[in-house]
């Protein structure tokens, strides 16, 4: 699975993480056919080098899956590389972290990463909380979709979900199937204040948000939304 640039008018900048160290083989990586691919595709990044750990611990399957991963024309000899899970680039010998291939949302052939999505919910409305905003992949109708949960300031003031909708449509063609309007500080987070998308995600699933309103599409749902 490999990433092409959208025709899109927007654009982010991203920050280079530098030229890898001596000692140290980074590869970007087709995640599904293990080819490695040329600067300026977009893929997996694999690391080999003597800092790079043996596994997990009594997990040795899956330690071979993560730890040992092979491009197809390596030799069975070979150690392998850390599969990181990243997505990312080489630009004049540097490396660029795009994000995180399991938030990858897919729509239609076109691959859209969750915090381009986020950013633009944000700027369409004052009433969203800033960095509170988890955008992630369903299915209706047995299509992948997106879909996405937003903490309000104000239960009672909710933001305008049409006009978000409009927003992500024109800056990143691409349709919202559903927004979900939640209560503050009710997105999962990790220790560092990182958004768990994945988790965001199975609790909506379960109902488990405080949910305050959902669209979808044009239509209002109860707050205790069916399951999808």
């Amino acid at each position: 699975m490999t990433t092409e640039v959208s025709e899109i008018d927007a654009a982010t900048q991203i920050v280079s993480c530098g030229i890898p160290l001596p000692g140290l083989t980074v590869k970007i990586v087709d995640p599904e056919k293990h080819l490695a691919l040329e600067p300026g595709h977009i893929g997996e990044i694999w690391v080999a080098g003597g800092s790079k750990c043996l596994g997990y611990w009594n997990n040795p399957e899956l330690a071979l899956r993560m730890f040992h991963a092979r491009l197809v024309d390596d030799s069975p000899y070979d150690d392998g590389y850390l599969r990181t899970g990243d997505m990312g680039f080489f630009h004049n010998g540097e490396l660029f972290v795009c994000g995180r291939i399991k938030d990858m949302i897919i729509v239609r052939g076109q691959n859209y990463y969750p915090q381009d999505i986020e950013e633009v919910v944000e700027k369409a409305s004052g009433l969203v909380r800033t960095n509170c905003v988890a955008a992630f992949q369903i299915h209706e109708d047995s299509e992948p979709a997106l879909a996405i949960v937003a903490e309000v300031k104000n239960p009672k003031a909710l933001p305008d979900a049409l006009k978000i909708a409009a927003a992500v449509r024109n800056y990143l063609n691409v349709e919202v199937a559903l927004i979900s309007f939640i209560a503050p500080r009710a997105i999962p987070r990790t220790s560092s204040g990182k958004i768990m998308r994945h988790k965001t995600k199975n609790m909506w699933l379960a109902g488990d948000l405080p949910c305050s309103r959902s669209f979808r599409g044009k239509k209002t749902l109860d707050p205790q939304h069916p399951m999808l």
